[in-house]
């Protein structure tokens, strides 16, 4: 292994306590509880996060080997279900990242009835280490709905989005291979044009195999509109989006299964 020479020791003592920081401020805004902002109902849409699982796993090492959603993780069931919830998240109309809503109120999360727990955990698998609780804490509160009306909405709204944008990405063999945003969108457009208007699109680099690095679409994230009782798309440019947050040359690796 190369060692750095005493001359660029500072500079690389900078730069991993830079990292560090940077990752400590990540830590805490994917914290589950943090100071209030916002009012219950107070928001403008919804911003649908999806994650592909094996991306996930494969670029956060933490994740990797603690989160029963990685360990678990089966291939056939992220093949049916490519994309799983993460987070649906109440935004505001040209707020910043760092200003939208969140922990708006300290209503603890509920039980959901069996049914819709058992539905939730196919759509949302990360359910497993929690994940529905603390996206309740931070983002649910923030809806002016129920805990249990929360996520009836989640599992109302997922399964036409899922099997528009998994059928997609089978259809087309698009699983196990690098693919440019432009063609999932073009794809997803010819069986839904709104959706495919509003969809957007987050990589990160993953750990290097065989000297080379690549980079997974870890998430896709859709533009909804507030009134979830007759939800519709919306366009992503109208609310400030950009289609592509950290894809290399506007593409991304969508990995076959939790092994590749």
């Amino acid at each position: 292994m190369k060692r750095f020479s005493w001359s660029i020791a500072p500079l690389a003592a900078s730069l991993l306590a830079g990292f560090l920081c940077s990752q400590s401020a990540k830590a805490q805004s994917d914290s589950c509880t943090g100071n209030p902002q916002g009012s219950p109902g107070d928001f403008d849409y919804y911003l649908l996060s999806l994650s592909v699982a094996p991306s996930f796993c494969d670029t956060n090492p933490h994740a990797a080997i603690q989160k029963k959603e990685c360990l678990n993780g089966a291939t056939t069931d992220y093949q049916a279900n490519p994309v799983t919830v993460h987070g649906l998240w109440p935004n505001k109309d040209g707020a910043s990242n760092d200003e939208q809503p969140r922990f708006c109120t300290n209503i603890p999360p509920g039980n959901l009835p069996d049914s819709l727990n058992s539905t939730l955990e196919k759509y949302m698998p990360g359910v497993a280490d929690g994940l529905e609780k603390c996206e309740w804490s931070k983002h649910g509160v923030c809806s002016g709905l129920s805990f249990e009306q929360y996520y009836q909405t989640v599992v109302n709204i997922m399964p036409s989005i899922e099997n528009t944008i998994g059928s997609t990405l089978r259809d087309n063999n698009m699983l196990g291979t690098e693919v440019k945003l432009t063609d999932i969108v073009a794809k997803i457009a010819e069986k839904d044009a709104s959706l495919a208007s509003a969809i957007t699109f987050d990589c990160k680099q993953e750990r290097a195999r065989g000297g080379k690095s690549r980079f997974d679409i870890v998430e896709m994230r859709i533009y909804i509109s507030k009134d979830l009782s007759s939800p519709t798309f919306i366009p992503f440019d109208s609310k400030g989006g950009h289609l592509n947050s950290g894809c290399r040359g506007g593409a991304g690796y969508l990995p076959s299964g939790f092994d590749d």
